[in-house]
């Protein structure tokens, strides 16, 4: 039960910090921000980092939402172990892969420093 409690708290958090980075970006060096090195560099990186960001971190709160769902609703009587490793694995790994993926696309977008 506490897998399925944390794997929503994921979902959420997710969802609503890629939901506020949409609807409200933090000011242009502000330490509220995305702190990746590429983001920081100018503002329009730093605006097309908390874009890419938000959307991200939406997806990654859908795709965690939908296995949580899986989990609760399809596995009534307690998901198999391997289901919940893999879902615990992959929203991880979601999640650590944030500020690589960010500065990526920032430097497809503006290049090299």
């Amino acid at each position: 039960m506490s897998g399925i409690i944390l794997d929503v708290l994921i979902s959420v958090f997710c969802l609503y910090y890629g939901y506020r980075l949409r609807t409200n970006p933090p000011e242009f060096g502000s330490p509220k921000g995305i702190a990746a090195k590429r983001v920081r560099a100018n503002p329009d990186a730093w605006e097309y980092g908390h874009k890419f960001a938000s959307g991200y971190m939406l997806v990654c709160g859908g795709v965690c939402a939908v296995f949580t769902a899986v989990q609760y609703f399809v596995f009534k009587d307690g998901a198999p172990l391997y289901y919940t490793l893999t879902t615990g694995i992959m929203e991880f790994a979601l999640i650590v892969m944030l500020i690589p993926a960010i500065n990526i696309a920032v430097k497809r977008k503006f290049g090299d420093d």
